[in-house]
């Protein structure tokens, strides 16, 4: 599921996740979404982890969705 997410993402935004920052701040990430479900990746494509329903239900998924950052 995580592969097919990534290499077949309907869409592919720039956002930023908790954790992926210096210190463990908010860092840049990439949310590669296909359906409803989000595949997140540091910037050099290192997976982060996978969000079920991440469109929906995420915050930093819905906040990149609408071209604001957190």
């Amino acid at each position: 599921m995580i592969n097919d997410i990534g290499n077949n993402a309907t869409k592919v935004i720039p956002g930023t996740f908790a954790g992926q920052g210096a210190n463990g701040a908010r860092g840049n990430v990439y949310f590669r979404i296909k359906g409803n479900d989000v595949v997140v990746t540091k910037p050099n494509g290192t997976f982060v982890t996978i969000l079920k329903d991440g469109v929906n239900q995420n915050p930093s998924v819905k906040s990149a969705l609408e071209g604001k950052v957190r």
